[in-house]
């Protein structure tokens, strides 16, 4: 019989939490399991390249939490990540079928890592620690999974825990952080997401992207990246 005695959670500590994950997976996997694959394993290698010590990581399907008591460190990862997505895109322009979009959110409060757990809370956990460690608890992990629906594509969005928080982030985007430096080229990469949502609102019936839907993310994309 499976029991638990959650006294020996221990003390939770307070961090940054971010989840970012693949959009319209569900869709995909419908139509191609080998097109999806690309789709979820390129974010998962994005992941592995770009991880840092001072950064835990929690991974999903189609997505993954990623932990720090850094900010900086996280914005860090998540700024590599989105750019080596974003260079995934543009080199599949050709074929929009082929090209996939991520976006995020991130909070903040009290984690507790299952690597904390005491033995004393279950001697199976304790004998199968690979599995106990990937597993986070706390409101945050729910706050960030929740905010994400407000990042436009291939964009963040911020918890109103995140700008409260010790490190007083402050974003020139309100509720969206922008991942992307002085470096990258915004215009260039919202004219290749134009031509990703023409190609959808052309084809929107077989591909299964609601027309409705195509435009609310197209007015987010043009508004965030420009």
């Amino acid at each position: 019989m499976a029991t638990f005695y959650a006294d020996g959670l221990g003390e939770p500590v307070d961090e940054y939490i971010a989840w970012v994950d693949v959009m319209g997976v569900q869709n995909a996997m419908r139509k191609s399991i080998k097109i999806t694959a690309n789709f979820v394993y390129k974010l998962h290698i994005a992941l592995l390249e770009n991880i840092r010590p001072s950064v835990s990581v929690y991974p999903v399907m189609d997505g993954a939490y990623f932990s720090s008591p850094d900010v900086f460190a996280l914005f860090g990862v998540l700024e590599n990540i989105f750019i080596d997505i974003a260079s995934c895109f543009v080199k599949d322009a050709n074929a929009p079928g082929f090209q996939f979009i991520i976006k995020g959110g991130i909070s903040y409060g009290q984690l507790f890592h299952g690597r904390s757990l005491q033995a004393s809370c279950s001697p199976v956990l304790a004998q199968y620690p690979n599995h106990r460690d990937a597993i986070v608890l706390g409101t945050p992990v729910v706050r960030a999974n929740q905010v994400e629906k407000n990042a436009p594509p291939f964009g963040v969005a911020i918890d109103g825990d995140v700008l409260n928080s010790p490190n007083e982030i402050i974003s020139p985007y309100g509720k969206w952080w922008p991942w992307f430096g002085i470096s990258f080229d915004k215009k260039a990469f919202l004219e290749h997401l134009e031509s990703y949502y023409d190609f959808y609102s052309n084809n929107w019936q077989s591909q299964k992207y609601p027309a409705d839907r195509i435009a609310v993310h197209r007015d987010m994309a043009r508004k965030y990246f420009k």
